[in-house]
């Protein structure tokens, strides 16, 4: 299976994905917006960020999916 490492961004401040995931293709957005979904109800709540994104790169360093 390929890898896709999640990058993500709070208020500027980015955190790059070192060690991926070993994952279906067609799991990758799904895995993605459940993933920003709980972070942001996290976050959101306590007014601590503004803004959050988040990335996901493939193997070969290829952004294939963004959220902002």
């Amino acid at each position: 299976m390929p890898i896709f490492f999640f990058d993500t961004a709070e208020d500027g401040n980015e955190v790059r994905d070192e060690v991926g995931i070993d994952l279906d293709p067609q799991s990758v957005e799904k895995l993605a917006l459940a993933g920003m979904s709980d972070r942001v109800c996290e976050l959101l709540p306590e007014g601590r960020i503004q803004e959050f994104c988040l990335k996901v790169r493939d193997e070969e360093g290829n952004q294939i999916f963004k959220v902002l």
